[in-house]
């Protein structure tokens, strides 16, 4: 008896030829969805917060300037990153990612951040003295 139920058991749990088939042509059909640049997000678009875009931009580059003298130069980056999120022109957040770029010895990036910081602002002179020195 023991037999004739492992048997049934196998043959239930094993796909029939039939229902493959549309799981199939579902999972192509989503494929092709992900595909369409329409549906993809292209654009960071924030939630409404009670601070505003200006606030948190700001917290999140004066977080990363604390982070730079404790050598936490990847979670500097972060911040900056969500910095730029949040402000894509601000200059101060892009020198302070360039710093932290430069002490993780990723100089290119570093300098694409300075040259980005000089277009927006050609007097900064920090941006300008750091681009120099690298």
């Amino acid at each position: 008896k023991s037999n004739s139920k492992e048997e049934g058991n196998a043959s239930s749990s094993s796909p029939s030829p039939n229902n493959s088939t549309p799981t199939a042509t579902t999972t192509d059909d989503e494929t092709n969805k992900d595909d369409d640049p329409e549906s993809a997000p292209t654009v960071f678009e924030a939630p409404p917060h009670p601070y505003g875009k200006k606030y948190l931009s700001i917290y999140h580059c004066n977080r990363a300037a604390a982070l730079l003298p404790l050598e936490r130069y990847d979670e500097a980056i972060q911040d900056c990153d969500i910095a730029l999120l949040w402000n894509p022109i601000y200059t101060k957040a892009l020198v302070r990612r360039a710093k932290a770029q430069e002490a993780t010895e990723h100089y290119d990036l570093a300098i694409a951040d300075l040259k980005q910081a000089l277009e927006l602002e050609t007097t900064n002179a920090k941006a300008r003295f750091q681009y120099q020195s690298t």
